[in-house]
């Protein structure tokens, strides 16, 4: 049986968050027939579970930029701005798992060269 590497790990649920991410943006536009962001928007908010999960992945969204920067500075990643821009466009559940992988890439080309 193959090993899992962090790495292959961390693609793995990239992959997978982009695509549950987009299939309920689809889905939902599917539903009501409408590709009007504002109204998904306020359906977002219909109730306090909706806000509460709502300001629950702001918060990550939020705290996972400060985390990014700090260690694409340490580590000079390349290509982390696209995990950024992934928060806007799909969410923190493609972003943080994508800049994860880019850091484990360098992180695993780091130990090769000691």
């Amino acid at each position: 049986m193959p090993k899992i590497t962090l790495k292959n790990l961390f693609l793995l649920i990239t992959i997978i968050g982009f695509g549950l991410c987009n299939w309920f943006i689809f889905r939902d536009i599917l539903t009501n027939k409408s590709q009007d962001m504002l109204k998904i928007l306020q359906y977002s908010h219909y109730d306090n579970l909706h806000g509460l999960l709502s300001v629950d992945v702001l918060s990550c969204g939020l705290g996972f930029l400060p985390f990014a920067v700090v260690e694409t500075r340490r580590l000079k990643i390349h290509n982390w701005y696209w995990s950024v821009a992934m928060i806007f466009l799909a969410g923190v559940g493609v972003a943080i798992p994508m800049f994860l992988y880019l850091r484990q890439i360098k992180l695993d080309a780091q130990k090769t060269l000691v």
